[in-house]
């Protein structure tokens, strides 16, 4: 077991990048709990019932899906949802800042931002993964260095490591 805990040291944290948008989905669950208890007060048991049951799927869906941080790892990069979801660095080929308005074409997308977004090249390994952590420069300047030293496929990353510093 003491492997297992050397294996996953996590090298740097970073929090998850939130948007105003983001606050609509509570919106959204408290307006539903608000109209149950209406309904629950005009004794309407079953539609009150089914708003509730409506808040806590949505509140569950948002629980499973929306990360909550990310972790440059010895063995690849994590994304922390309800559970780990590991990206091992022979997978990656590419990372940087992805700033377009249409970056989330062709990618898993867990981007809780419009502005601070990074996406992570997969060659070959299936779609690109799109994600918003709080610094996305120094996300993509620690991920960057964990490629070239542990063996990482490199692609156009460090062409763009100094695109970005100008």
């Amino acid at each position: 077991s003491s492997d297992l805990a050397i294996k996953m040291a996590v090298i740097r944290t970073f929090a998850s990048a939130f948007s105003p948008v983001m606050a609509l989905p509570v919106i959204a669950v408290l307006s539903n709990i608000g109209l149950a208890v209406y309904f629950f007060l005009g004794h309407d048991y079953s539609t009150a019932g089914l708003m509730l049951g409506i808040s806590a799927f949505v509140a569950l869906i948002f629980f499973f899906v929306i990360p909550r941080r990310y972790e440059v790892c010895e063995e690849g990069v994590a994304i922390v949802l309800a559970w780990r979801w590991m990206i091992p660095y022979h997978t990656i080929s590419d990372v940087y800042e992805d700033t377009r308005m249409c970056a989330g074409m062709g990618a898993i997308k867990f981007s809780t931002s419009l502005t601070k977004r990074v996406r992570i090249v997969r060659d070959g390994y299936g779609m690109d993964i799109l994600i918003s952590p709080d610094s996305p420069l120094e996300f993509v300047s620690e991920v960057g260095r964990c490629l070239s030293t542990r063996g990482g496929r490199k692609g156009a990353f460090h062409e763009r490591e100094v695109l970005l510093a100008m």
